[in-house]
């Protein structure tokens, strides 16, 4: 029986990480594949996960836990899970019963068909609010086109992936890469399942906020390829000729037609829309800059500690 190992990072999950694994424990029995481990990643959880994963770890031999050294990100801690993992397929997905256990069955048998990475996508529309659900549509179209992935649309966190493939692309993967993105790099064969989505089972619903969508965006543009710097120089190339033209027109006036070049307001126009422009083709290379730095000093994509930190531990062993 083919074995699979299920990744969960954790950064909100005291009041939904007991229902998740009695859902994966009860579902394993029946699987048709062999859920060899559930491997949970603490990402510097703001809640009382680590005291959960502990108790949880404590009482089901085939749950793992990773502690990184503070928190870094969905993707990261994601990543982290992957690289200790050692099944034949891998599953990813997030801790808030958004997405069923039930459904690994079929992801998996699609990359035992023959696919590298499968997504599971929703059926209909996810149980988020009008807000997440428009940018995230919005944000995948962007991603598209920056990345010139076809199936961008249809991306999510509840995959499934050939193991060995999979623990290939997180070890070469560098700082704040985009999981996403990285696996691109290596896979040729990607499957879309539709499968049901539940309601979140979080008592304050998303852990994501406006801000971290947007960084989330921003990462995932940023590491998605090198086109929107192509599309800014392609804007300013045309927006010079567009000037020269303009030049051109108001010198020829002036010689042969006897006009005299007026207009403040529309100087001052043009000036501040080239100046926006300028501004904001700078912003967009000092992303990748960014990015350029922190891959050229060695800055890792996540750091392992032995355990729970010393502050959760200590609360931990009070309880």
């Amino acid at each position: 029986m083919t074995q699979v190992d299920v990744v969960v990072p954790v950064y909100q999950g005291e009041y939904v990480l007991d229902a998740l694994v009695e859902e994966l424990d009860d579902f394993r029995r029946d699987a048709t594949v062999d859920i060899r481990r559930l491997i949970l990643v603490w990402d510097g959880a703001i809640d009382g996960s680590a005291g959960v994963m502990t108790t949880l770890s404590a009482h089901h031999d085939w749950i793992e836990t990773v502690w990184l050294a503070r928190n870094y990100g969905q993707h990261a801690a994601t990543m982290a899970g992957i690289a200790a993992s050692q099944a034949d397929v891998v599953v990813t997905m997030d801790e808030d019963g958004l997405h069923d256990p039930a459904s690994v069955d079929r992801l998996a048998a699609r990359v035992l068909a023959g696919a590298d990475l499968v997504y599971g996508t929703p059926a209909s529309p996810p149980p988020h609010g009008f807000y997440r659900n428009t940018t995230s549509r919005l944000a995948k179209r962007v991603l598209r086109w920056s990345s010139g992935m076809p199936y961008a649309a249809d991306i999510c966190s509840f995959r499934a992936m050939d193991g060995h493939r999979a623990r290939s692309v997180v070890d070469q993967a560098g700082h704040d890469v985009f999981l996403d993105v990285a696996l691109s790099w290596a896979v040729s064969n990607v499957a879309i399942e539709r499968v049901d989505y539940r309601k979140e089972r979080r008592p304050d619903g998303s852990g994501y906020r406006a801000r971290s969508l947007f960084s989330h965006f921003r990462r995932l543009i940023v590491t998605a390829g090198t086109r929107p710097l192509r599309f800014i120089a392609g804007v300013g190339i045309a927006t010079t000729v567009l000037a020269f033209a303009a030049l051109v027109a108001v010198v020829l006036g002036a010689v042969f037609g006897g006009q005299t070049p007026q207009g403040w307001a529309s100087v001052m126009t043009a000036t501040l829309f080239l100046g926006g422009l300028i501004l904001t083709a700078l912003g967009v290379i000092s992303e990748y800059l960014s990015v350029a730095i922190s891959l050229g000093s060695g800055r890792p994509l996540y750091v392992v500690r032995e355990g729970p930190p010393a502050s959760v531990a200590s609360r931990i062993s009070s309880e």
